[in-house]
């Protein structure tokens, strides 16, 4: 991440890329202090606020704690919606879920699916 963002130099790494130098010059903020650069992206400003690459999409909602314990899934996916600027937001899941990454994913025999792709996938194609 740091690599990829070298060219916004708002934190004046000096061109480091490692741990310690990052943790010394990057102060930990709250969703509230990005709430305006993320309010800018959304009405469409396009310059490099929060990364050197264009934001081109919203994931409406953090989950805490998908890494740890057991699930048991229940497939349902909310509509997309769009900003006022025209880029798409939508949940992280049915972002997941219209990616290459799901479509072509290998066989998991520890995370199987009761519903195939065209039913998990459905909805996309009834707008």
């Amino acid at each position: 991440m740091v690599k990829l963002n070298m060219s916004r130099n708002i934190y004046n790494l000096g061109g480091a890329t490692d741990r310690k130098t990052f943790k010394s010059k990057v102060p930990v903020v709250s969703y509230e202090d990005l709430q305006p650069y993320i309010q800018r992206i959304a009405n469409g400003d396009r310059s490099p606020i929060l990364s050197s690459h264009p934001i081109s999409e919203f994931l409406t909602r953090y989950v805490p704690g998908l890494d740890k314990g057991k699930g048991l899934y229940f497939l349902f996916i909310k509509a997309e919606t769009k900003t006022p600027s025209g880029l798409v937001a939508r949940p992280v899941l049915a972002n997941y879920y219209k990616s290459q990454q799901f479509k072509t994913r290998p066989y998991d025999p520890y995370n199987v699916y009761t519903s195939p792709n065209e039913t998990i996938q459905g909805w996309f194609h009834l707008g």
